[in-house]
């Protein structure tokens, strides 16, 4: 009886293994003709095995791309909600040293890197968005200790 040609990659995976566990073939002629009585063409089980591998890997979280790209899509979300917020420019600078006081050592590289760099000359809006940053920063080191 020939059962019909696989059409998910579930329904070829278990078609070859059913075939196999079956009685396993004495040469490549009698191996062609089981794969083709359970619906597989013999030349292009292999091609279709690769296909299903490479379509399995694209969403599998052991690879290290797809973690990757999950890691990304969480931090762009994170950081697309802690928005600068305009404060008068004392305000932004309390709040930007109780982020150094609190000691995330992430945030006080960033801080420090900051006024560095601009030695002063740092507009409202600039330090808006540092406090903005390295709040950011803060809550993705509070997550990391969890």
């Amino acid at each position: 009886m020939k059962r019909k040609a696989p059409e998910t990659n579930f329904e070829l995976m278990r078609n070859l293994a059913e075939a196999f566990d079956a009685t396993p073939p004495e040469g490549a002629t009698e191996a062609a003709e089981e794969l083709r009585a359970w619906g597989l063409v013999p030349a292009g089980v292999g091609k279709q095995l690769a296909a299903a591998a490479r379509e399995a890997l694209k969403v599998s979280p052991m690879d290290w791309r797809v973690r990757a790209a999950q890691e990304r899509a969480r931090a762009l979300s994170l950081l697309g909600a802690v928005q600068p917020v305009l404060k008068p420019r004392s305000e932004l600078e309390a709040e930007i040293q109780a982020v150094l006081a609190r000691g995330s050592e992430q945030a006080q590289r960033e801080i420090r890197a900051y006024f560095h760099k601009h030695q002063g000359r740092a507009s409202d809006d600039d330090l808006a968005s540092l406090l903005a940053q390295v709040r950011f920063l803060e809550s993705a080191d509070g997550e990391e200790r969890e």
